[in-house]
């Protein structure tokens, strides 16, 4: 309950790629279909994808403005997870006080709270629905779970790729059951087989053109060059400590420790398989760093809630039983402190973050002002807006697969809003066809502040003038 009441107040987004969703599920509205030849990004392009997540949110836009839509739709699913973590850490402490206490500190883990609560991204999805899936593979047994299982992971596969961590999860879960010398069960190899098959058949079929066009490097997305470090970067241990809470962290290690050299438990060896191969991905890059840290997150919570199970029956068999509450008291204390304040300041700035009404604006103003066939210059996180609320084309956004020469193409929209001269910035417009150029908060962002010196040349002209300009490209050099 706590995301849509702090998410509620804003009206647009943290992050440009969830207008990319809003687009798409726009399209689902006027079609039925999502965009497969997008015709504004990039100026035209193809762009495959996975579209189960479109068509969620184009169902809760039918009947709210579709920025509303989304954030309700984040918000509750984000809200599954403490529900989730508290199945899982009742099944592997058999003590509901200890399941109810990590449930509540996954709520307010601080990466996950501030991420999850102003963007409308597969992450949530993935992320919530993947405990859900496996606190379902630790029970198989039980009467229906083994289709429940298969529909949720049919369904996560039709919304994401990088569900992919799941059956290596599952791989490296069976491997170290061999190594402890632990019973497989049979179920669990004909499940994590099966599933293996069905994944890559189905990304295969959605991304075989992009696995051609990119080979192996389809991991790291065709990101630019200079960009990547925004989006894969190597696990820094005080950043960790910071963004999943202290007591998390320090109880999650220990418990890997434990149950890696010391114990065996084969529900515990699922969840640390899991825990290990996000980990190792994350540190390879192979993995995104915030969509890695917050899983790492979660799996660590749940840890706690092992320790502090082990924690309260190690108190009854002392004579320190009678202060359990005020242990109690205390490890909520410390929550508060290293938890819940930093998640709120987190979340908080993440807010801060969002769109503001007068960049909206300057987006809309496009769509009235501009011809149908415009071709707008913005920078990297203007150009989903573009597309969405200006309905006209961009020249780069955040969704660079299959788009060839990236690197190139991002050197020309650096040096367009960078360079001091006239000439090599008419050359480089040209090149991309371009008749606006955009100077938002989010270009002198990513370009820094002092940019675009040349637009007093008479080439240019001023056609909005807010915190947002935007100049009229009028020359051509043949």
């Amino acid at each position: 309950a706590e995301y849509p009441a702090i998410a509620g107040g804003e009206e647009s987004f943290s992050d440009s790629e969830s207008y990319y969703t809003l687009r798409q599920a726009q399209a689902i509205h006027e079609t039925g279909l999502p965009w497969y030849e997008d015709p504004l990004s990039y100026g035209g392009r193809f762009l495959p994808s996975l579209f189960l997540f479109y068509y969620i949110v184009a169902l809760f836009s039918f009947f709210l403005e579709p920025v509303i839509a989304g954030k309700i739709v984040m918000n509750l699913i984000a809200s599954l997870i403490t529900f989730f973590v508290f199945l899982i850490t009742n099944k592997i402490t058999q003590n509901r006080k200890a399941a109810l206490c990590t449930a509540a500190i996954s709520g307010f883990v601080p990466i996950y709270f501030s991420l999850t609560i102003n963007a409308l991204t597969k992450t949530t999805v993935l992320v919530t629905f993947s405990f859900l899936f496996i606190y379902l593979f630790m029970t198989l047994k039980e009467r229906g779970h083994l289709y429940l299982l298969m529909i949720l992971y049919l369904l996560l596969l039709l919304t994401t790729p990088a569900v992919v961590v799941i059956i290596l999860g599952l791989f490296l879960y069976i491997i170290l059951l061999k190594i402890e010398q632990v019973k497989v069960e049979g179920e669990e190899i004909e499940v994590t087989l099966f599933l293996a098959f069905i994944t890559f058949w189905v990304l295969f079929l959605f991304y075989k053109e992009v696995l051609l066009f990119h080979g192996i490097s389809f991991i790291w997305k065709n990101i630019p060059t200079l960009l990547v470090s925004s989006f894969f970067k190597s696990l820094n241990i005080p950043e960790l400590v910071v963004r999943i809470g202290i007591l998390p962290f320090i109880c999650g290690l220990y418990i890997i420790y434990e149950y890696v050299f010391r114990k065996k438990d084969k529900t515990m060896y699922l969840l640390i398989s899991f825990c290990i191969t996000i980990s190792v991905l994350v540190w390879l890059e192979l993995f995104e760093f915030n969509k890695g840290v917050i899983f790492i997150s979660i799996f660590l919570t749940i840890f706690f809630g092992k320790a502090f199970d082990d924690a309260l029956q190690y108190l009854e068999k002392t004579k320190f039983a009678k202060y359990t509450t005020y242990a109690l008291i205390l490890l909520l204390m410390i929550f508060v402190v290293s938890s819940v304040v930093p998640s709120l300041a987190f979340a908080t700035d993440e807010i801060a973050k969002s769109f503001t009404k007068e960049e909206i604006d300057a987006y809309r103003w496009l769509k009235e002002n501009t011809p149908k066939n415009a071709v707008v210059i913005g920078a990297t996180e203007d150009g989903h807006l573009i597309s969405y609320y200006g309905n006209r084309k961009n020249v780069m956004d955040t969704n660079f697969v299959m788009i060839p020469d990236i690197d190139e193409r991002y050197e020309d929209l650096s040096r367009i809003y960078t360079t001091l001269s006239l000439t090599e910035a008419i050359n480089r417009i040209n090149k991309f066809h371009g008749t606006y150029v955009m100077v938002s908060q989010r270009a002198k962002k990513e370009f820094g502040d002092d940019i675009v010196k040349y637009v007093d040349d008479p080439c240019f002209k001023v056609v909005y003038n807010e915190s947002t300009r935007i100049y009229q490209s009028l020359c051509e050099i043949k």
